[in-house]
């Protein structure tokens, strides 16, 4: 249990070395930018490696974690939660040791890894204990969890293209370097984002959007799949997507509550339409490129924080409080919206009661304590890394000015509020509506995704993906209540035609559960995109580009060239600084030259023309493209002009052309942008 998936993934890494005839350290899982030549047997390796990288990783220390804290009566209602916890702070500590010893490299976190999951086996396993307790939790979920793992196989398998053959987006960008600045930082460290790049923009630690939990996770799986470099991170910095996803399947089969006789799969069957549903709008619609979605960013943050809200819900129906206020502070080092679930969740709590007031009162008080602690700690840091005045002013406009934008709320407010109900699965979404007239928790978990939409829809300006985390609610809400119904049957009279309730004894299979479905399933097809292309254009403009310095920092501020380019219509689509400088090759004195270079200097090297120069805001500095001959320059401005709305369908066609949009206007300032009606 312990050495097989490393086994499995060694064997695996051996084969792709094999076949790239590279080093087995520094063999990258899969590189999407040679998909085409890859033989069947290195796509199998690279499909192996992935995999038992997946459950090394992940699922191992996961499930003794989990069976360790099982062992006392404190931690046993939310041992799965202290897992996740304790697991997180573990490969924190793992990367703090070797980022100061032999440095977060491949080899020594499998083996710092590995010792730690004998640690998890050593005081999780118990022989005669631990199989029993298994074989309950299949007996009661493996139905439903083996009905969620192969809807995410055929969901992944359909939008393979979309989710891990594309190349990354501003935002898949900045998930990539935010992991893998851990490799040489405790905290996130990247571009602090100003928004006045005249001033010239630096690197420094990301606090507004913490992202702290995630990126170590990613930044684990980066480090087993690859060498650093693109050709490995990719699938490193998306493929958590899957897993956080179907964590977030398995809670919520949890919190449905299946008999302990069986019979999940049709409930799992439910979760699972519902995953593929959000997989498809994390795939195609969220995020601010023109051309893709990058399931990096907002997927990876957004699918974690989705798992740390429900089991929050989970804590609080268990009455459990130090539990509850572990998985709030896990959500608030994902994403900012953590102490805003908070307190949605405890003022529902103090209106319906779930537990008493006074509890509520100090799990509340609890909570703040820890985040006003954290939150200390933070301005500490900043404050001696000097970055406090980046970050307030990067909060005000990201924040306040976003949400107080002059965006017309009577118009976007209806719209999304459609969308709520469309990619929840439609029908499913009576379960708000339904459970007000059942159980105190049940109202409270309602009464909090009301409140947090509510919050959404009152903002000035909104993005789809903001709608991610309230997806499940309904849904786990209605098939907790068909379950509670289907209980409350007795078993003689679920055998007995026309009995009075007879109706709930089709908890399981019934009406309800069908016209769920079916629902779900007119959902997905309604969302389906029109029309499919894989986005490659600017990971293939990375690859035919040089950048002349060794700096990422200046790299990007050289990019901004891209700028010009895209005025002067020397190329044909939009894309951002960070993922060309990511993408190109960036050294100092680069040994050979690519057909694209960007330098500050003169003529590279004998034959290189000018193409494009602008002046790098905050310096002295011009940065200037050069092409090594008419072809390469060609190749710039005969890439085919992009339709990105092309691709919606018809109930996704407003959102194409809503607020702060780039298909539209991409060049405008934003208090430009405006809905066109």
């Amino acid at each position: 249990m312990v050495m097989a998936p490393l086994g499995v993934y060694s064997l695996a890494a051996l084969a792709a070395a094999a076949t790239d005839a590279t080093a087995p350290a520094r063999v990258a899982c899969f590189d999407p930018a040679n998909l085409d030549t890859m033989s069947a047997g290195r796509k199998a390796a690279s499909l192996a490696m992935a995999l038992s990288a997946v459950v090394f990783l992940f699922v191992v220390p996961g499930l003794l974690g989990t069976l360790a804290f099982t062992r006392r009566a404190g931690t046993r209602r939310n041992a799965h939660l202290w897992s996740l916890a304790v697991n997180s702070a573990a490969l924190i500590v793992v990367c703090l040791l070797l980022r100061h010893t032999t440095g977060v490299q491949r080899g020594p976190l499998a083996v710092a890894w590995l010792a730690w999951t004998v640690v998890l086996f050593a005081f999780g396993w118990q022989p005669r204990r631990s199989p029993v307790l298994l074989g309950r939790w299949r007996r009661r979920y493996g139905g439903g969890l083996l009905v969620g793992l192969l809807a995410a196989a055929a969901a992944g398998w359909a939008m393979f293209p979309e989710q891990f053959v594309q190349c990354f987006a501003e935002d898949g960008t900045e998930t990539y370097e935010l992991a893998r600045s851990l490799r040489e930082h405790f905290l996130p460290y990247w571009e602090l984002e100003t928004w006045t790049p005249e001033g010239g923009n630096r690197l420094g630690t990301v606090v507004v959007n913490p992202s702290l939990i995630n990126s170590y996770w990613t930044c684990g799986l980066q480090t087993l799949l690859g060498s650093g470099e693109h050709s490995g991170g990719e699938l490193g910095t998306r493929l958590p997507y899957w897993v956080w996803w179907l964590a977030v399947f398995a809670v919520a089969l949890r919190l449905v509550r299946p008999s302990r006789r069986g019979g999940s799969w049709t409930n799992g069957l439910i979760l699972a339409l519902l995953m593929i549903l959000v997989s498809v709008l994390f795939s195609f619609y969220v995020g601010y490129n023109p051309y893709m979605a990058d399931l990096a960013n907002p997927g990876v943050p957004d699918a974690l924080f989705t798992l740390c809200v429900l089991l929050a819900f989970d804590c609080l129906r268990r009455r459990d409080h130090w539990a509850f206020v572990v998985s709030m502070l896990l959500a608030s080092l994902v994403l900012y919206a953590g102490p805003v679930m908070l307190a949605a969740v405890l003022a529902a709590a103090w209106v319906w009661r779930p537990i008493e007031r006074r509890e509520v009162l100090r799990w509340g008080v609890r909570t703040v304590e820890l985040l006003l602690a954290i939150a200390l700690g933070y301005l500490a840091w900043g404050w001696w890394e000097g970055s406090l005045e980046v970050w307030a002013h990067t909060a005000d406009v990201e924040y306040v000015a976003d949400y107080l934008s002059p965006f017309p709320r009577w118009k976007s407010a209806p719209l999304f509020f459609g969308y709520f109900l469309l990619l929840c699965g439609g029908v499913p979404a009576l379960g708000l509506i339904w459970t007000f007239r059942r159980g105190r928790w049940e109202r409270t978990v309602a009464t909090a995704g009301l409140l947090y939409l509510a919050i959404v829809l009152l903002s000035g300006f909104k993005n789809i993906h903001y709608l991610g985390p309230l997806l499940p609610i309904p849904v786990v809400l209605l098939l907790a209540e068909l379950e509670r119904r289907n209980r409350a049957v007795p078993r003689r009279e679920k055998k007995t035609p026309g009995s009075p309730d007879s109706w709930a004894c089709w908890g399981s299979l019934g009406p309800v559960k069908t016209l769920a479905a079916c629902s779900l399933i007119v959902c997905i097809v309604l969302c389906w995109p029109k029309a499919r292309s894989t986005f490659t254009l600017t990971r293939e403009l990375g690859a035919r580009t040089t950048i002349t310095t060794d700096s990422y920092l200046t790299a990007a501020r050289w990019a901004r060239l891209r700028l010009v380019l895209i005025e002067q219509g020397l190329v044909s689509w939009y894309y951002d600084a960070h993922t060309w400088a990511a993408y190109a090759q960036r050294e100092a004195a680069p040994a050979a030259l690519r057909p694209l270079v960007l330098t500050d200097g003169g003529t590279p090297a004998p034959g290189y023309r000018p193409v494009a120069s602008r002046p790098v805001e905050g310096t002295q500095q011009v940065a200037r493209l050069y092409a090594r001959d008419e072809a390469a320059e060609t190749w710039l401005r005969t890439r085919p002009t992009l339709r990105p709305v092309d691709r919606y369908p018809a109930i996704m066609r407003p959102l194409a052309k809503g607020p702060f949009s780039p298909h539209e206007n991409l060049l405008s300032d934003l208090e430009l942008l405006r809905w066109p009606w």
